[in-house]
């Protein structure tokens, strides 16, 4: 029987004092979070993409609440109803969140009743994991 021995790949320092095994760690995370944003982008409409894309640099988690919620509001809503994603910034508790604007072109009362029914059917249960941090809006 053999055994297999791993060995860590050697780091080898870059004139910046990177190592290259970071470079690479690197390079490969910004090809995912530019693969995810590219999706998000097909998703929604996000007029001002750098202060969002930054924003879900730091909060994450919330990517996959975003990919899962714009499929609930295909549901509720139809596939081809805008969500609009801007960056929000509460004046009296100085939070920043993100905000997805859903622009419903149904008449006011459908409009409310899909709300309240994507509300009952999903957005309550992502309370918790949505925090402070997104909220979805119906507009």
């Amino acid at each position: 029987m053999s055994s297999m021995v791993l060995e860590m790949p050697a780091m080898i320092s870059s004139p910046s004092g990177v190592t290259i095994h970071q470079e690479i760690m690197q390079k490969r995370i910004k090809t995912v979070y530019d693969e995810l944003f590219a999706s998000l982008k097909q998703k929604y409409n996000v007029p001002d993409e750098q202060p969002v894309f930054a924003f879900l640099r730091q909060h994450s988690q919330l990517i996959p609440l975003l990919q899962e919620g714009r499929e609930a509001v295909a549901v509720f809503f139809g596939d081809e109803t805008p969500v609009l994603l801007r960056l929000r910034h509460d004046p009296e508790t100085g939070m920043v969140y993100l905000l997805a604007w859903i622009q419903s072109k149904h008449a006011a009362t459908e409009a409310v009743n899909r709300w309240l029914a994507f509300g009952d059917a999903w957005l309550l249960e992502q309370t918790e994991m949505l925090g402070d941090s997104l909220q979805f809006s119906l507009g």
